[in-house]
């Protein structure tokens, strides 16, 4: 028994010698990785270093394999310059100032003694504003939002800006007289009218680039800013109810619109009501009415312009009448009554009569309506082509220009496959209709027969609405000259 105590005396030292044994391989010493600059979104100077900082000795390769800079998703070159176990990435072309960049270290490293540390971290940075160009920040009110008439707009830019260079720099339309005036720090452009914006119309005011800083930079980007100019104290109502031609819908932007000046709408014209407020459209349409009743709709051109368009158009020689018991602006505010329009169309007064006019090579021929014993003979060259002139005795329908189109007016008789003729153009104004063909003409010596059917009955409609009665029919014979 009294040797049991060495043995156990021995046994904590062999055990005590292979644990300080053991800890003579082991590196305690931390690994650390630091990125630089280390939080995110801040603003990097050109002076100061992009690195990383490790707390071990490296090898250096490995660090570089794992260590990028990125601008969009895309590597930025650059350049690995070490100092002891700093590396500073150094790029190879400038860093474009404001721009924002991503210094990022992902995947693993290795120590000088084997060691390796894994590192996933990243940092994203903005790099210098310094020397950025102006840039509008925002005005008061709002772009896209309403501005009373005596208003001032003002405009708040990014940093000091050259006065001088406003007259060339801004720009109103409509056109409009305007003081200006500048905050101390020349920041703040305050535009105030002389003596007003005009009233229920759209404003919009615009920067190029020739606005320049107080050193001399030029606007970054053109801008613009929209405005609705109106008053908004007044109860809403009704500025003028007028009729619009359809033709000039199609073709012109529907905000341009000029009104027509006769009082009874041809049958396919909208009627167009303007207000001086901004009005709650949804609510109006439901309000209402146009009897008696008709087929159409009505379209918001802006909150302060609506359009009525009949669908099939109005019925001629009637009587219509619109009644809105009460409409109310966006912001809620109710008209004082109820709003009535009422208008008489014109009588119908169908075409009664079509003409025909060919110019073929530089001379016109009037063709008789109908079969003639002696078609009259268009001679042409190899490359001409025939003008088609239709005259009407009444106005027609946009809608009549589009039957045309799609018709095949001008078709050969005899023989068929001698001569042919694509039309290539077609214009429509009022009372005439001018369809341009390109012309094969026949073989030298032998002539071809042409008919011209001038469509009528439904689809013929003319601007009261109105039919021609039948088809014209026009039949001349092509000869190459």
């Amino acid at each position: 028994m009294s040797k049991s105590p060495p043995k156990i005396q021995l046994f904590y030292f062999v055990l005590a010698t292979g644990i300080l044994g053991s800890c003579s391989v082991i590196d305690f010493t931390p690994m650390n990785v630091a990125l630089h600059p280390s939080q995110p979104g801040v603003i990097v100077a050109s002076t100061d270093p992009i690195r990383i900082d490790f707390s071990f000795e490296i090898q250096r390769s490995t660090a570089e394999r794992i260590t990028s800079l990125l601008s969009s998703g895309q590597i930025v070159p650059v350049d690995y310059i070490w100092s002891g176990n700093t590396v500073r990435l150094q790029p190879r072309s400038p860093l474009d100032p404001g721009s924002r960049y991503l210094l990022q270290v992902s995947g693993s490293v290795t120590a000088q003694n084997g060691s390796i540390k894994t590192v996933n971290d990243q940092v994203p940075f903005y790099f210098e504003f310094i020397g950025l160009p102006p840039f509008v920040l925002s005005t008061s009110p709002s772009t896209g939002t309403n501005l009373a008439p005596t208003q001032s707009l003002v405009v708040f830019f990014s940093q000091a800006i050259d006065p001088s260079t406003l007259t060339h720099g801004l720009s109103l339309s409509p056109g409009t007289p305007y003081a200006s005036s500048w905050s101390s720090d020349a920041r703040t452009l305050t535009l105030t009218p002389q003596p007003r914006w005009a009233d229920l119309c759209p404003l919009a005011l615009s920067f190029s680039t020739d606005l320049r800083s107080a050193q001399g930079q030029p606007l970054a980007s053109a801008w613009a800013g929209h405005y609705w100019v109106q008053d908004g104290s007044a109860s809403p109502a009704v500025n003028s109810a007028l009729f619009y031609s359809a033709a000039a819908y199609q073709t012109a932007q529907a905000s341009c619109l000029v009104p027509l000046s006769e009082t009874s709408p041809g049958w396919q014209d909208h009627l167009g009501l303007r207000f001086n407020r901004s009005i709650d459209f949804q609510q109006f349409i439901l309000q209402a009415r146009i009897v008696p009743q008709i087929s159409g709709h009505w379209e918001m051109i802006d909150p302060t312009f609506f359009l009525f368009h009949p669908d099939q158009g109005w019925n001629m020689a009637t009587s219509y009448l619109l009644s809105v018991p009460s409409f109310k602006t966006i912001g809620g505010t109710a008209s004082e009554g109820p709003y009535t329009f009422s208008w008489s169309t014109a009588e119908s007064i169908p075409p009664q009569h079509v003409s025909l006019t060919l110019n073929g090579i530089g001379t016109e021929l009037d063709v008789p309506s109908g079969d003639s014993a002696t078609p009259p003979t268009v001679e042409v060259g190899a490359t001409d082509q025939i003008v088609v002139t239709l005259d009407f005795d009444q106005t027609i329908s946009p809608t009549y220009e589009t039957t045309l189109a799609s018709s095949s007016l001008l078709t050969p008789l005899l023989p068929l496959s001698a001569s042919s003729a694509q039309l290539i153009n077609l214009t429509c104004s009022a009372t005439r209709l001018v369809l341009t063909y390109s012309l094969v003409p026949p073989p030298e010596g032998q002539k071809a027969l042409y008919k011209v059917v001038i469509p009528g009955g439904i689809g013929s409609m003319n601007s009261t609405g109105s039919y021609l009665a039948s088809n014209a029919l026009f039949v001349f014979e092509v000869a190459q000259d």
